[in-house]
């Protein structure tokens, strides 16, 4: 068998697979029902039949739904083709490690399970991406301690997108990565006084710098589907809201192709949807918030 016809098998089981996994993604009920609960203990009693059951089992309510994630990671990158289409999303997890690591939070109140061997968080020689990281920030602050998160998030998705490619992953994926850089960039210059821009959007970070949102929208951003969600919104307050869901909702059509990493990344991005939905659950049944106050922060779009 040729080395093409070995990846077609391999993508064809993958994506059959995903099929499969994204019939258990929550929906609208079963997320309702969670929000109804009114006790932790209760929630984690709720999921008592669902596939992080033996998660939670193993490693308790936060870290089991975590690693549930974790363990879908490791299956795409034993299972697809292009094994890499995923690790600039689950990098993610290593930076609020690293950051984490940097503020002597302590390691079994905040590490998850990342795209790094777990072993570097009590290690005293980090891997060489955040030692160019180190490297990059220090350029701009006399030690690393005293770089804001946001910078120190900024370096490090800049040099993450050097470092795990994109080319592989689908034109959807491409897209998508634009669209979710441009939001994000958008909204740190509507609302943060210092911004610290991230590459990989439409627009260069340094483009970023001149720009005022406030006085004036690039037509270079006024032509993006994103940005025509929010025309006519005169509530700035209100464009987070519409703009994250308008990004979870490009999920629902990259779930829709048939072959390909596109699929994979998409119940991958769509099952970290799912994981926010059951944090802000839980964040809001331990601090008693209504059912109802819950069910309305919930953003369901991606389904």
């Amino acid at each position: 068998m040729n080395f093409s016809v070995r990846s077609k098998s391999r993508d064809l089981f993958a994506v059959g697979r995903i099929r499969v996994l994204e019939k258990e993604l929550f929906d609208q009920g079963r997320f309702n029902r969670l929000a109804e609960n009114n006790s932790a203990q209760a929630f984690e009693t709720d999921l008592a039949d669902t596939k992080y059951a033996p998660f939670i089992k193993e490693a308790g309510l936060y870290r089991g739904i975590e690693a549930y994630l974790h363990n879908i990671f490791l299956f795409i990158k034993e299972n697809s083709s292009h094994p890499e289409v995923v690790d600039i999303f689950h990098f993610r997890r290593d930076i609020m490690n690293y950051i984490n690591r940097l503020r002597g939070v302590e390691e079994e109140d905040a590490f998850s399970p990342g795209l790094l061997k777990n072993l570097w968080w009590t290690s005293e020689i980090l891997p060489p991406i955040f030692r160019r990281i180190e490297y990059t920030v220090s350029k701009k602050y006399s030690s690393v301690t005293e770089a804001p998160d946001s910078y120190i998030e900024k370096i490090s998705m800049d040099e993450a997108l050097n470092t795990f490619s994109l080319k592989n992953s689908g034109t959807a994926v491409r897209e998508y990565y634009t669209d979710y850089i441009d939001i994000r960039n958008l909204l740190m210059n509507l609302f943060n006084e210092e911004s610290f821009y991230w590459e990989g959007g439409s627009i260069k970070s340094t483009d970023w710098e001149s720009i005022s949102l406030a006085k004036e929208i690039p037509q270079k951003l006024s032509s993006r589907g994103y940005f025509k969600a929010v025309s006519g919104q005169k509530d700035l307050f209100s464009w987070e809201l519409i703009l994250s869901r308008w990004i979870s909702s490009r999920l629902r059509g990259m779930r829709m192709i048939t072959f390909g990493p596109e699929p994979a990344v998409a119940y991958y991005l769509s099952l970290r949807e799912e994981i926010n939905n059951l944090r802000t659950i839980l964040t809001g049944i331990l601090s008693s918030a209504d059912s109802d106050e819950i069910k309305g922060r919930l953003n369901l779009d991606y389904l």
